[in-house]
């Protein structure tokens, strides 16, 4: 019979299926999407790759001075994984992490696709399932839809919905345009238009940018360095040319609003609503 947290249980994934005999205590991750879903259901990973870059987003970086997190290193250091014994490993099949070996250490689960569009359904949801994290879960997806409407409540009182905005990095030669699934609850939830022509790209050139001209500008910086670029674009004429540059509408924020991230996604919308009040408030 299984015991009060669900356990023991098969969790069903994208390689297969793996048994789980217990709740896992020590979870390692192959990415650190993996580990900040992790942390959206108030677990910290035992080890994780690419801490750096969750480092770089400062929502993160208050609650990962708290652990001691075990750094697999940019790719998945297999002797520094084994030496961790983990009693579970989360991947994700666009990481490319070799299920085999990883399954020879410990039990693992592979869950997620780049051609999926639902945060929870592909990443949130499976992972809670394995982690037995289901109340944590539908705590977080509470927080989630009750900021959710409560940014839409204040964009819309704020006459800021039906704008259109476009979400990006830039480095001296290349926009980085965020136009799918990591901002579709901007648009969809929240009331934002989409720029027209924009939907599939994920780079432009610096001279299409006039051709969309958007009323609102979120520009982050590069989470993994060119840090220099985040918002030297002053001086460039095609970006003075703006309609959003010329009314003030351009908000600096960080990578972690525009990925995959599930904390992200939430501090996106609320940063987002409040960035717009506050437009709405000087003019």
């Amino acid at each position: 019979m299984p015991i009060a947290d669900g356990f023991p249980k098969t969790i069903q994934h994208r390689r297969g299926q793996t048994y789980l005999s217990r709740k896992p205590l020590r979870i390692a991750t192959t990415n650190f999407v993996a580990a900040e879903y992790l942390m959206a259901l108030g677990i910290a990973p035992h080890a994780s790759t690419s801490l750096s870059a969750l480092e770089a987003f400062p929502i993160y970086q208050e609650e990962l001075s708290r652990h001691c997190i075990v750094d697999l290193g940019g790719n998945v250091d297999m002797e520094r994984l084994a030496a961790v014994a983990p009693d579970l490993i989360i991947a994700f099949d666009w990481d490319r992490s070799d299920y085999e070996g990883l399954s020879a250490i410990a039990p693992t689960v592979v869950f997620g696709s780049k051609e999926e569009v639902d945060l929870f359904a592909t990443y949130l949801n499976p992972i809670a399932e394995a982690t037995g994290e289901l109340a944590a879960r539908d705590t977080f997806v509470a927080r989630y839809e009750s900021a959710s409407s409560a940014a839409k409540e204040g964009i819309a009182e704020a006459e800021r919905d039906g704008l259109s905005a476009l979400f990006l990095m830039a480095s001296s030669t290349t926009l980085y345009v965020y136009t799918g699934w990591t901002t579709k609850a901007y648009y969809d939830e929240l009331g934002l238009k989409r720029c027209p022509g924009l939907e599939g790209k994920t780079t432009i050139k610096w001279e299409e940018l006039p051709k969309y001209d958007p009323d609102i500008l979120f520009v982050a910086g590069m989470y993994l360095g060119q840090q220099d670029n985040r918002f030297a674009l002053q001086d460039n004429p095609i970006w003075r040319s703006l309609k959003a540059v010329k009314d003030g509408r351009i908000y600096e924020t960080d990578a972690s609003i525009m990925g995959p991230l599930a904390k992200g996604q939430l501090h996106g919308i609320t940063f987002i609503k409040d960035m717009l009040a506050m437009d709405a408030a000087r003019q």
